[in-house]
C-alpha cells in the first residue's frame, strides 16, 4: 500500500520524470531546446524497482511515430535511469518510458539567428567598404599611400574570414544542411587569407621602404613628382 501510494505521488508530480542536467559535458534537457543545446541528457527523479536495462525508453515525434527507442542505463550508481537525447530535427517529441506511465515532452526549436545575420551583414558592409578605400589616394607621401592601402586590404581579409566562420555558425545553429560545406569554406578561406595577410604585410612593407627611400633620394638632388 505505501509503494502504491508513493508511486501515485510520483505520477502526481506532473505525471513526468523531471529533466535534469547530468555530471556529464551534456546540457540539461528542458521542455524547450535550443539546436545547438542537443544532444542532452534525461535523467529520471526517482529510483525504479527494477535495473534500469530492463527499462525502455521510445521517443515519438508529433505524427506520432516511433522515431528512437533504446534500453535505459544506470545514471552512475544512483538508482536513477538515464539516457541521451540526440535527435536534431526541429518539432515536438514525446518520451516516454516502459515502467507504466512516465513520459514527458521536448520541443526541439531554431536558432534566433537575427542578430548573428545582423553582424554578418555589417561586417559584409564594413569588409567591402575597405576593399574600396584601398583603391584611393589619400596623401602625397607614396610611402603613407602604401601603408594605408594594404593595411585597409588585410583588415579588408581578415573580415572577409571572420563573416565566413559566423555564417558556418548561423548554418549549424539553424540545422541547414551545408554545414559541412560551409566550414570547408572557413578552411579555405583560412588556408588561403592568413598567407594572403602575410604577403600584403611584407609585400607593403618592402615597397613602402623602397618608396621611403627613392623619396628621401628626390629630396636630396631637388627631384620631385609633378604630383
Amino acid at each position: 500500500m505505501k509503494d502504491e501510494k508513493m508511486q501515485q505521488n510520483n505520477n502526481n508530480n506532473f505525471n513526468v520524470f523531471i529533466l535534469i542536467a547530468s555530471a556529464t559535458a551534456l546540457k540539461e534537457c528542458k521542455e524547450v531546446m535550443k539546436l545547438s543545446d542537443i544532444p542532452c541528457e534525461i535523467i529520471t527523479s526517482w529510483d525504479y524497482p527494477n535495473i534500469c536495462e530492463t527499462y525502455e525508453i521510445k521517443v515519438y515525434n508529433q505524427t506520432p511515430l516511433l522515431v528512437y527507442n533504446n534500453s535505459l542505463t544506470n545514471y552512475t550508481g544512483t538508482g536513477r535511469c538515464n539516457q541521451t537525447f540526440n535527435i536534431t530535427d526541429k518539432g515536438s517529441y514525446i518520451v516516454n518510458i516502459s515502467n507504466g506511465g512516465d513520459s514527458a515532452r521536448i520541443i526541439i526549436e531554431g536558432e534566433d539567428n537575427m542578430g548573428s545575420l545582423s553582424i554578418t551583414i555589417f561586417i559584409l558592409l564594413i569588409t567591402v567598404t575597405l576593399f574600396y578605400l584601398s583603391t584611393k589616394e589619400y596623401n602625397k607621401s607614396k610611402f603613407a599611400n602604401i601603408i594605408i592601402k594594404r593595411s585597409f586590404m588585410v583588415l579588408g581579409i581578415y573580415l572577409m574570414m571572420l563573416n565566413s566562420a559566423i555564417m558556418a555558425s548561423i548554418a549549424e545553429a539553424s540545422g541547414l544542411g551545408i554545414t559541412q560545406e560551409m566550414f570547408f569554406f572557413v578552411r579555405i578561406f583560412g588556408i588561403i587569407g592568413y598567407p594572403a595577410m602575410l604577403f600584403l604585410m611584407l609585400g607593403g612593407l618592402i615597397n613602402a621602404l623602397k618608396v621611403k627611400k627613392e623619396e628621401k633620394n628626390n629630396e636630396r638632388y631637388g627631384v620631385f613628382d609633378d604630383e
